[in-house]
């Protein structure tokens, strides 16, 4: 298969040899004398037309992709006005699924371990303040005992005291 450029250039001096009237109604035959004398001017030619239809092969291709784009964002229009439709049963979806997640996480063996753990740590250092009241507790209770024998042997001396004193 010819390039465009060779294919331009095989036409352009066929065209020329044989003086034949261009399709523009142009004579020809000065151009064959010229290519035959300057074999150069011919192939300057020949990229010059080539590359023009290079250019125009670019454009014909980007404007086929334009198209496809068009058309590719006119189908995620009509989407995107369809989309609010679904939201709706998206929204239940998912919380389906995160309900679903947060009954399977709860049982999560490395979180309860986790969680074990934490609640023994607690308990402990509860167990501990609880035996430090209960010591407390207990010290105060004796303390409280202590003080109520001696009111009431400070009570008795009082009592003692009045009737002698009532006598004398």
């Amino acid at each position: 298969m010819l390039t465009p450029v060779e294919c331009v250039r095989s036409h352009f001096l066929e065209v020329a040899g044989t003086n034949q009237e261009s399709p523009t109604g142009h004579d020809n035959a000065g151009a064959g004398t010229v290519l035959a004398r300057y074999p150069a001017i011919g192939e300057r030619i020949a990229l010059t037309v080539g590359n023009g239809l290079t250019e125009v092969e670019d454009i014909a291709r980007a404007d086929a992709l334009g198209k496809i784009i068009e058309r590719d964002f006119r189908g995620l229009a009509v989407f995107l006005l369809e989309f609010p439709d679904h939201t709706g049963d998206n929204a239940i979806n998912l919380a389906n699924e995160r309900e679903q997640l947060k009954e399977l996480t709860q049982y999560d063996p490395r979180r309860m371990k986790k969680n074990l753990d934490a609640n023994k740590k607690k308990l402990a250092e509860k167990t501990r303040a609880n035996e430090l009241l209960q010591k407390s507790l207990k010290d105060v209770r004796g303390e409280k005992l202590e003080a109520e024998r001696k009111m009431q042997e400070l009570e008795g001396l009082k009592a003692d005291m009045e009737p002698e004193e009532k006598a004398a």
